[in-house]
């Protein structure tokens, strides 16, 4: 069934310029070639195909999260030197160190393609792009797309977008300050990211900023849990392994796993209405 829904034949459409917006300011912002500037004066890059929306002061906010992260994820073996590896994916071989969760994504992902109609292209936005995975799939079935992460590692965050012969446009930013004006993206994906905001309010406002009014949010694999204590408990037994594994020592600043309470909050603030599937692998907020 995924290998049937995957290589049916789509048009490629070519890539649309998708409308920015200053993270700081708002203001709207009018790219000319590799260069974005502002009306009150940030001024902003494209290097490697990445358009980097994180300042300097913001990078630096983030600079132990992210080494700690990659030392993380290199350990699990969530890369590869083949460009094969990420035009799979979500499928990997038999022998791969992650080939469970790879398995539950795969699943998801066939679930995902049944929310996204191919009618016309859609208008995406993938917030926690990681390695782009994600985004090349819905590229290569015709829809115009916009990866987003904090990481613009080679190997696992959107400096992967190497390996895919898809087209789709990378921007290197923070969910709670999407670099994009609103109102324009059909559909906003978090794959197995929302848990790394640090507030669930403040990300799925700023996700409804940029979402037409009949757009959708879609939340999948994300840990979830039907009680506060389990997902706390998680937590502490996971810090408590990077710490003895790797010698990390630092407080968690994201909130870490989903609960319903928690989601039901969140997207009262946001003004979203919220349907959660039966075997909750995915949350759907309008």
């Amino acid at each position: 069934m995924i290998d049937t829904l995957i290589a049916r034949p789509h048009k490629i459409h070519e890539p649309v310029h998708f409308q920015l917006a200053c993270p700081h300011c708002r203001a709207e912002i009018r790219p000319e070639e590799n260069v974005a500037r502002c009306q009150t004066g940030h001024s902003f890059i494209k290097r490697a195909e990445i358009w980097r929306f994180l300042s300097a002061s913001r990078a630096a906010e983030f600079t132990d999260f992210l080494r700690e992260y990659r030392i993380v994820r290199e350990a699990e073996g969530w890369a590869s030197p083949r460009a094969e590896y990420y035009r799979q994916l979500p499928h990997v071989a038999a022998d791969d160190p992650q080939k469970d969760i790879w398995k539950i994504r795969a699943r998801n992902f066939t679930r995902l393609l049944a929310l996204v109609p191919d009618s016309a292209p859609l208008k995406i936005l993938d917030v926690g792009a990681g390695n782009g995975w994600l985004s090349n799939k819905l590229a290569l079935r015709g829809h115009h797309v916009a990866a987003l992460d904090l990481s613009d590692d080679a190997r696992d965050g959107l400096g992967a977008r190497m390996n895919y012969a898809s087209r789709f446009e990378c921007y290197q930013a923070e969910f709670d300050r999407l670099p994009f004006r609103e109102a324009q993206f059909d559909l906003v994906v978090f794959n197995a990211a929302l848990h790394y905001s640090e507030s669930l309010a403040t990300t799925l406002q700023e996700a409804a900023r940029v979402l037409n009014p009949r757009g959708r949010i879609i939340v999948l694999d994300s840990p979830f849990y039907a009680r506060e204590s389990s997902g706390t408990a998680m937590l502490a037994e996971r810090e408590a392994k990077f710490a003895k594994d790797f010698g990390f020592d630092r407080a968690v600043r994201n909130v870490g796993f989903l609960t319903e309470s928690r989601m039901n909050s969140a997207a009262n603030n946001a003004r979203l209405q919220i349907k959660i599937d039966n075997d909750r692998w995915s949350k759907k907020l309008r």
